[in-house]
């Protein structure tokens, strides 16, 4: 179990200001608090599952002391990249991640024309590892964890197959939600080996009294997410977009979970990023929050940082509303 740390200054804050509620019964109001965490990659950050813990559990206490955050949501590959820590000498020589994946490869005899192979041979064990970690968290601070995506494989139609899955991870550290990733990048798809998730798994799930629906970075493009996350109050976007954070890439994201949220039954919509540089990698852009209307309603400062964006919703009889500044 890990035990209650100090909490780095270094993090920042945005949250979305309480006002008062109207003078109502106390079984008549629910308040549920989102953090949402947008999180910088480094190879530092990757040297051990112990700095990770460290690095993870130092965020969600921040989200807990200081915005009591009900549901704490990290976003897409956080923890995959705690592969590197089983390889840091073929990591420390090597300029990409391709290149990586090919010394580490070759290193223990396989083909490296097949880094999926790699990928699979461990996927499952530095899963495993890493939830008992966010479990154990979860438990310690009696909060709700997304804890972005992890490689993990399943059974297909040939062999086993990777996947990029989410998981959502109760306060007592039981896992009582799965969904896979289903519209796949070509990077994804052709040098990873992933395979793609089915809509037909994908349902809400209820957390806190909230009917949450949740998409994967590119999934949000496609409308095709609002017959199976059909009746969501909240709908959370875990994202990783590796490239720089451009005019154009924001326009183009306009249509990603703002129109999801526009078109759908949900009152917000929370967006969990990826920042930061790995190897050759690199990602930008802000974790934000959406109404009802898609509008962009906080976001964090900077395009690259470790940085928690916190809003709070709150249902009067059977309605949901953002509690607005």
């Amino acid at each position: 179990m890990f035990a209650w740390r100090h909490v780095s200054t270094g993090l920042l804050c945005l949250a979305i200001a309480a006002v008062p509620l109207a003078a109502d019964g106390p079984d008549t109001v629910t308040t549920v608090t989102i953090a949402s965490v947008q999180f910088r990659v480094c190879e530092q950050r990757y040297g051990s599952l112990d700095v990770f813990g460290r690095t993870v559990e130092r965020i969600v206490a921040h989200a807990v002391s200081e915005h009591n955050a009900d549901i704490v949501v990290f976003p897409e590959y956080i923890n995959v990249f705690l592969l590197a820590a089983r390889y840091s000498d073929a990591v420390a020589d090597s300029t990409t991640v391709s290149g990586a994946l090919r010394r580490i490869t070759s290193s223990i005899g396989g083909d490296t024309a097949v880094p999926a192979e790699l990928l699979k041979s461990h996927a499952d064990e530095v899963a495993d590892q890493t939830l008992g970690l966010w479990k154990a968290i979860a438990q310690s601070y009696d909060v709700v964890i997304i804890p972005g995506t992890f490689f993990v494989t399943t059974s297909g139609p040939a062999d086993r197959e990777l996947r990029n899955r989410l998981v959502v991870i109760d306060r007592d550290g039981s896992v009582v939600y799965k969904q896979d990733k289903v519209y796949l990048t070509p990077l994804e798809s052709q040098e990873l080996g992933l395979r793609p998730g089915s809509l037909r798994q994908a349902e809400p799930v209820e957390l806190d009294d909230l009917t949450v629906g949740f998409t994967i970075c590119r999934d949000t493009f496609f409308d095709t997410w609002h017959e199976p996350l059909q009746g969501s109050d909240l709908w959370i976007d875990l994202r990783a977009n590796g490239e720089p954070y451009t005019a154009e890439v924001y326009e183009r994201f306009r249509r990603t979970l703002p129109q999801r949220v526009r078109q759908s039954s949900a009152v917000a919509g929370v967006n969990a990023t990826l920042t930061g540089e790995f190897l050759d990698m690199l990602w930008q852009g802000p974790s934000y929050v959406v109404d009802a209307d898609g509008r962009r309603i906080a976001e964090s400062r900077a395009l690259v940082g470790t940085e928690i964006t916190a809003v709070q919703l709150v249902r009067r009889d059977d309605s949901w509303q953002i509690r607005r500044p």
